[in-house]
């Protein structure tokens, strides 16, 4: 919850502060996400198929 939640700050913050434009952001997150990969390497395209509900 930790993860998302700060997340979540830091999206509203760029949005109220109207720097969608200036602005990038990095989450790191686990491959897991992916679960078995139909490509190398993924994209923000890439299907999910997540492997484990963590």
């Amino acid at each position: 919850d930790a993860d998302a939640i700060g997340t979540l700050r830091m999206l509203e913050a760029v949005r109220i502060l109207h720097l969608e434009k200036k602005t990038k952001i990095y989450q790191a997150s686990t491959s897991e996400l992916f679960g078995l990969v139909q490509e190398v390497p993924q994209k923000e395209t890439t299907p999910f198929y997540p492997r484990s509900p963590y």
